[in-house]
């Protein structure tokens, strides 16, 4: 599945375990309609939320 058909939420996730060199979906926090809830929910959901507790505590 290619990565555009992903919401940014998902594509944050998929970072964790995915390299992205170019820190395009960290970036994706900054999007004004970036939905903080939709990202937990998937985190949660998929037992990833120490990983994304790693990602946003290293995140500029």
């Amino acid at each position: 599945m290619t990565s555009a058909l992903l919401s940014p939420e998902a594509r944050l996730l998929l970072a964790l375990i995915a390299p992205d060199p170019a820190g395009r979906a960290v970036n994706q926090i900054r999007h004004p309609e970036f939905q903080w809830q939709r990202l937990v929910a998937l985190a949660v959901r998929e037992k990833a939320t120490p990983a994304l507790q790693r990602l946003l505590e290293l995140a500029p």
